[in-house]
């Protein structure tokens, strides 16, 4: 996964890594050493931690020098504001697999943090789309992880993004070659002073020397922004 990681970086030019969680399949020491490269990437990482993260694999990440562990917080950067809410059981105060009543109080938690926190956010990232199923009032992006399953939707004006599995499944995808390493690219635009997403590539590698596929889906621009100019952020 990070192998795969350093290549997008470079090949793109990526501003920035999100990711949704799930970065090991048991939560132990050993795995997250196995990711220590995380380190060397040369920009920001943000993490929200997943059902599969452990307290003990987030207090380790807490420790790399360009990793943000988004737990219940806003992150800004050049304007893009960015707010990240893990998964309950990455706290280690419940299940491996949290039940729909338990999501469902997170989901009202973060509604209401969303409605206290009086700025604009850009993009809102969660480990479980439950949690942000419909999305708050006012949230454009969501991008969540959890199904390992890639896709992008857009329902009721908020884009839905789901980058699969960077990793290709993790120690559960060893020898199984029908299951890509996947990201999604989101490239945003700045207009009259504010971020819009501008497109998303929708990337999977078969193999890491396999077939390379990469869709893109063009987000419509939001009304009266027609022309002008404009700059790239991915």
């Amino acid at each position: 996964a990070v192998e795969f990681i350093e290549k997008v970086i470079t090949g793109f030019g990526v501003d920035l890594v999100i990711d949704t969680g799930d970065l090991t399949d048991y939560g132990t020491a050993l795995e997250t050493e196995l990711n220590r490269k995380i380190n060397n990437l040369g920009v920001k990482y943000l993490f929200i931690p997943g059902n599969h993260d452990s307290a003990e694999v987030v207090s380790r990440l807490r420790r790399y020098k360009n990793v943000i562990v988004m737990t219940k917080r806003i992150y800004e950067t050049d304007g893009l504001t960015i707010m990240g809410w893990p998964d309950p059981a990455s706290a280690g105060a419940t299940s491996l697999m949290p039940e729909d009543e338990e999501l469902k109080a997170e989901a009202e938690a973060l509604r209401a943090y969303v409605a206290e926190a009086g700025s604009k956010i850009h993009l809102l990232a969660v480990h479980n789309w439950k949690m942000a199923t419909p999305a708050p009032p006012g949230i454009p992006v969501v991008i969540h992880g959890h199904t390992h399953q890639p896709g992008i939707t857009q329902e009721e004006g908020t884009v839905y993004i789901n980058a699969g599995t960077t990793g290709a499944a993790g120690l559960r995808g060893l020898g199984n070659e029908a299951i890509p390493y996947s990201v999604a690219l989101l490239r945003f635009n700045l207009q009259d002073g504010d971020y819009h997403l501008a497109a998303v590539d929708l990337i999977r590698v078969y193999g890491l020397n396999g077939k390379f596929i990469l869709e893109r889906t063009v987000v419509n621009k939001p009304a009266g922004k027609v022309g002008g100019n404009s700059e790239s952020k991915e």
